[in-house]
């Protein structure tokens, strides 16, 4: 069975504050164990300090820089790979509710990677509204046979709290330009897109 971990970096607002880019992020690998591992570890090898700090919880944007290197270093060595899709929003329609407009986005980009029926896809929950998570998976669901499909509080994962690392490295570079989180997932395959440069078909 092909695991899948999603989370994303940005938002989709159109306030002064917020994102000029939507970062989704997906974490995909057979060994779901070795991601655990790679978190746990990372955990394990910061001072009593900063896991004070996180209260068991691993959040990129809340931890120190140097700890986030470490981690995503350690993902770089499990043999997953990284799919990721950076939407300049300002391609995007202002008229959609955003709601719509982000399940279609990961379905769109799900199906374009060509993965297995045999998948099992598990989101970082985003809305606490039962109604937009049941509309989220029914959207994922749709049209895949032997998909299973789920969201949970990334505080209760630590493969989604790995994803969120892997979409917090990607909205750094797109978002501020600084690809130095990046550069510490050399070896992991990567799949990397970005409306602004190419439309979504290109996989295709």
């Amino acid at each position: 069975m092909v695991s899948i971990f999603f989370d994303e970096s940005g938002d989709l607002g159109w306030g002064d504050k917020s994102s000029k880019f939507f970062v989704l992020a997906f974490l995909i690998t057979d060994e779901p164990k070795k991601i655990e591992a790679a978190m746990k570890k990372t955990v394990s090898s910061m001072t009593k300090k900063q896991r004070k700090k996180i209260h068991g919880y691993m959040h990129a944007v809340d931890i120190e820089p140097s700890v986030v290197r470490t981690c995503l270093k350690r993902i770089d060595k499990t043999g997953a790979k990284i799919a990721i899709y950076a939407v300049d929003k300002s391609l995007l329609s202002r008229q959609k509710d955003k709601h719509v407009v982000y399940n279609e986005l990961v379905a769109e980009f799900l199906d374009k990677l060509a993965l297995s029926d045999n998948v099992e896809f598990l989101a970082s929950r985003r809305e606490k509204a039962k109604r937009y998570n049941d509309k989220f998976i029914a959207t994922i669901l749709d049209g895949r046979d032997g998909v299973t499909a789920d969201t949970a509080y990334s505080w209760t994962d630590r493969r989604l709290q790995a994803v969120d690392f892997v979409a917090w490295a990607f909205g750094a570079k797109y978002e501020n330009g600084d690809s130095s989180f990046v550069d510490c997932l050399s070896q992991i395959e990567i799949i990397e897109l970005t409306n602004k440069t190419k439309p979504i078909s290109a996989l295709e």
